[in-house]
């Protein structure tokens, strides 16, 4: 998915799984879009998801990169700790300006 296909001030979810449609369930009643993040093809909560990124929850560089110049409203992730440094990361990075080349978020390479 490209990034112009991705929702503005959406909530981007680290995980797809199981555990993680409620949280999903919960955006949708409330009208926020999510975009989820999961490694997996058949991840269970991409369907209840309004876009996805079939990429691993702790693939920082990745996410940013798939997301260009979207900046979601929130991130969050649920029903594990795995992806608790990405949250960490992108929340970092989605309050800095850098350079294009990465959608406008400052990426240590």
């Amino acid at each position: 998915m490209s990034c112009d296909q991705l929702p503005q001030n959406a909530l981007l979810v680290l995980g797809a799984s199981e555990e993680h449609i409620p949280l999903y369930q919960e955006a949708q009643r409330r009208g926020i879009p999510t975009i989820a993040v999961d490694m997996r093809a058949d991840a269970p909560a991409f369907r209840c998801a309004d876009a996805a990124l079939r990429i691993s929850t702790r693939d920082v560089e990745a996410i940013a990169h798939a997301l260009g110049d979207v900046r979601p409203a929130g991130i969050v992730g649920g029903a594990s700790d795995a992806a608790l440094a990405t949250w960490h990361a992108l929340g970092v990075l989605s309050t800095e300006v850098g350079d294009s080349n990465h959608g406008g978020v400052i990426l240590n390479e």
